[in-house]
């Protein structure tokens, strides 16, 4: 599938949540939105994307919406370019590098079935 078909399916994927049948309660929700191309997004997308436990506590997430301020207090990586492609777990920010959008849901899953395997 090319760039732009992955993007186009994953703009489908806008507002949809989904829960894990497990007994562990964990579910998923998505966010994308079609952007304008600029220096921070520069594959013209926002999104979104998030696991939360039954409490309703963020696991992990995978975003572009803000600046993640990488460097700071030294604990994070820093970047040479600034830009907003990340991902938290727990307290823990890091960049994420874009590859493309069928690589992101592709690497947001990864990170989603490990955590879910472990626990149900």
């Amino acid at each position: 599938m090319s760039d732009e078909q992955s993007l186009e399916h994953i703009l489908t994927l806008d507002g949809y949540r989904f829960s894990y049948g497990g007994a562990s309660g964990y579910w998923c929700k998505f966010n994308f939105k079609k952007v304008k191309i600029d220096e921070h997004r520069p594959h013209g997308l926002k999104y979104e994307m998030t696991l939360h436990d039954a409490n309703g506590t963020r696991v992990i997430g995978y975003d572009n919406a803000h600046n993640p301020n990488l460097d700071k207090g030294g604990r994070h990586y820093a970047p040479k370019r600034q830009i907003y492609d990340h991902k938290h777990r727990g307290n823990t920010i890091e960049a994420y590098a874009f590859e493309g959008p069928g690589k992101l849901i592709e690497d947001f899953y990864a990170d989603v079935n490990s955590i879910v395997a472990i626990v149900d």
